[in-house]
């Protein structure tokens, strides 16, 4: 401070009026070391033209690409469309600052203007591939979504590749001594996955359950759990029989597997045929919507989990029943779900 010129420092303690006039002298101190600043800025910087940055730009940002502005989700209902109004609409888009959209065919509507047209026909395609290319004309990203509904699938996934669960019957049987209970399939019930047998599974922490192995009699397979007094789990690998929901015309069709991988592969079946059709003008991007697998169960689960977590989920499938806090519980859980997200990963990869 001694070095500003005709600054003088005071004691301001002993007066108040002193003490406004150090604080005065701060300020000033203050007011011209940043005028200095603005001063050599102003002088050390070179001359530039003039920012090309248009002035009815509200953001005043320049060259902003698609990619950054937000998209919009594009239901086409019933894909009632016509090349019309896809022109009408992607430079109403346009216009309005959007840097792309999502087509998305799902159900129609009440009483149509237009009729519907079905999914991936050849009519459907030539709408697809119209907007896609008047998209590239406009700098918009086209993208297209996995199917035409929600979770995803498709008349064309098979019922093999069809969402599954693994549903549980608990009993408790006293077989008399020299006697078994024979259990198989039956008619209107899904598959036996599994039969265990032990004391209680009620318990927390009650330990592993005894794994029946089946055998063969005659043509079919039979389970078979000796005298005792058990609770015995049967787990059934079934079919969750759910279909693409809000689809569109030839969309209707099996929920897929999501945690095989073959399955996913009967998923996208038609859309590389799709892809060689639109040449060109091809979506920049295909959106899997809904990834909602409500099943929780696929055909190799079991050696899965083995392989994930070290050992045999069957003699601890009666802790899937319900969470009951134990150590022994939490882990089974957890690595059930470990071993799922592991099969989601393993094929979007």
């Amino acid at each position: 401070l001694s070095m500003v010129p005709g600054l003088r420092l005071v004691d301001a303690a002993p007066h108040r009026s002193s003490a406004r006039q150090a604080r005065l002298a701060l300020g000033l101190i203050e007011l011209i070391l940043f005028l200095n600043i603005l001063c050599a800025i102003a002088a050390g910087s070179p001359q530039t033209e003039q920012s090309p940055i248009a002035i009815s730009d509200p953001l005043g940002w320049d060259h902003i690409e698609s990619t950054a502005r937000p998209r919009a989700f594009w239901w086409w209902l019933g894909s009632s469309v016509s090349k019309p109004e896809i022109d009408r609409q992607l430079q109403s888009l346009k216009n309005a600052g959007f840097g792309g959209l999502l087509v998305c065919p799902l159900y129609a509507y009440e009483n149509p203007v237009l009729p519907p047209i079905r999914y991936l026909s050849a009519e459907w395609v030539d709408m697809f591939k119209y907007c896609c290319s008047r998209g590239k004309e406009l700098n918009l990203g086209v993208d297209m979504t996995v199917g035409g509904g929600w979770p995803m699938g498709g008349p064309w996934v098979s019922q093999d590749h069809g969402e599954r669960y693994l549903r549980f019957e608990k009993k408790h049987v006293v077989i008399a001594p020299g006697q078994r209970l024979e259990l198989k399939a039956e008619e209107g019930k899904d598959p036996i996955a599994c039969v265990s047998y032990s004391k209680d599974m009620s318990l927390a922490g009650s330990g592993p359950a005894v794994v029946v192995t089946p055998t063969r009699v005659g043509p079919d397979e039979v389970w078979q759990v000796p005298d005792g007094t058990w609770d015995v789990l049967i787990s059934r690998m079934g079919y969750t029989k759910f279909d693409v929901y809000v689809a569109g015309l030839g969309a209707v069709g099996p929920v897929f597997d999501f945690w095989s991988a073959q399955a996913f592969e009967n998923l996208v079946e038609p859309y590389p045929g799709l892809l060689r059709q639109l040449a060109g003008a091809k979506p920049t991007f295909a959106f899997c919507d809904s990834y909602e697998g409500r099943g929780g169960s696929t055909p190799n689960m079991f050696s899965a989990f083995a392989e994930a977590n070290g050992y045999d989920l069957r003699p601890f499938l009666h802790q899937l029943l319900k969470e009951n806090g134990s150590l022994e519980n939490q882990r089974i859980w957890h690595d059930h779900r470990y071993t799922i997200s592991g099969l989601h990963v393993a094929f979007t990869d």
